[in-house]
């Protein structure tokens, strides 16, 4: 997924109960596949902020609803593969998704980008659980000065046909928002 290539649309609603960051997201025509963007700074060196991301087993400490991370390989230093389990309410199954990351510099020392993507057919399917097997991102990290970087987020992500609006609501607007504000939180609180 390239950067560039992020808007597919330019029907983007602003997620309402969400002050800072601000989220959006945008409905794709298949009408059961979404997209999700938003971007803030931290008062942090992007070295620390990258040190931080590639924690992977870390990231329920930030990920909504996250019950646990397991790093399951790495390929080099900067990539691998995970697993996650995310809590969601009853009725409904807990998820579980196998993700791919990957970190690139993408300019010298200025940007680099985190890559995610799901791999449905990873693992033999556990009936207990559902399974994620349509999610994609890219967190654009970037230099903003020596003690300050901007990430721009950006997903898409599928869910059931017609989702009721506040099912839609969690999955577009809360999740991420909780999301970020949490990585925000455990960043500028991490001791580097």
């Amino acid at each position: 997924m390239h950067l560039h290539l992020i808007s597919q649309t330019d029907n983007w609603e602003k997620c309402e109960t969400c002050d800072y960051p601000k989220v959006y997201f945008s409905n794709l025509p298949s009408g059961k596949d979404f997209q999700i963007k938003t971007e803030f700074t931290v008062d942090v060196s992007i070295d620390n902020v990258l040190a931080y991301l590639q924690k992977i087993p870390e990231y329920c400490d930030w990920v909504f609803n996250c019950k646990s991370t397991t790093l399951l390989s790495k390929s080099s230093k900067t990539s691998g593969i995970y697993r996650s389990i995310i809590g969601t309410p009853w009725p409904f199954k807990d998820n579980e998704v196998y993700m791919q990351y990957s970190f690139k510099e993408v300019e010298k020392n200025k940007v680099w980008r985190l890559y995610q993507k799901c791999l449905p057919n990873f693992a033999p399917i556990n009936e207990n659980l559902e399974r994620i097997t349509r999610f994609k991102a890219v967190w654009e990290i970037s230099v903003v000065s020596e003690n300050k970087t901007k990430i721009v987020y950006f997903a898409e992500t599928g869910g059931p046909k017609n989702m009721i609006k506040p099912v839609k609501n969690v999955l577009l607007c809360t999740a991420p928002n909780k999301t970020v504000n949490a990585l925000i939180s455990q960043i500028m609180n991490s001791k580097f």
